[in-house]
């Protein structure tokens, strides 16, 4: 079964705040996943081919990939710890995409992962860690915000965020 696919643009003027907090100048699609699924559906596929082969049909190249993977559900309020569960389902989804674009699209650009189940712990707000600033950004920007649909990204739970950036 075909998964919906959320495709979002830039033009939207809500959409542009949210991704430049998170990453100025990225290219983004919102793949939706079924509830308790990590597996990538063919539309899922295109929404990242096609912002990834922006690279290739303008001859720029790829700087930066970053996914930002929730489960099925929001992110965590402040003081809610994740369960396992969701944690795992996150992480999965971000894998299955990051295994899709390092091997199928065959980049060898820097991807990284956030899982959105779950808040960045103290060590990482002690040292800043890469996590924890993308995190900070997001929420600071409002996209992390439960209990509304966001009007770039709806409610967050069941999808994953591409970002792209160019060099």
């Amino acid at each position: 079964h075909a998964k919906e696919v959320a495709v979002a643009h830039v033009e939207h003027a809500e959409a542009a705040p949210a991704v430049a907090a998170v990453s100025p100048g990225a290219e983004y699609a919102v793949v939706k996943f079924q509830k308790g699924s990590h597996a990538l559906s063919d539309s899922g596929r295109q929404e990242i081919n096609r912002i990834a082969n922006r690279s290739v049909n303008e001859g720029r190249k790829i700087n930066d990939i970053k996914i930002l993977a929730w489960a099925d559900r929001e992110y965590p309020n402040q003081g809610i710890k994740a369960n396992s569960k969701d944690v795992h389902l996150a992480g999965d989804r971000a894998d299955v995409i990051k295994s899709y674009i390092k091997h199928d699209l065959n980049t060898n650009a820097k991807v990284d992962e956030h899982n959105m189940a779950k808040r960045p712990g103290f060590l990482s707000e002690l040292v800043k860690t890469e996590d924890f600033k993308i995190k900070n950004k997001i929420e600071n920007s409002g996209l992390t915000k439960n209990g509304t649909a966001n009007p770039f990204l709806g409610k967050k739970e069941s999808k994953a965020l591409v970002l792209i950036t160019y060099e």
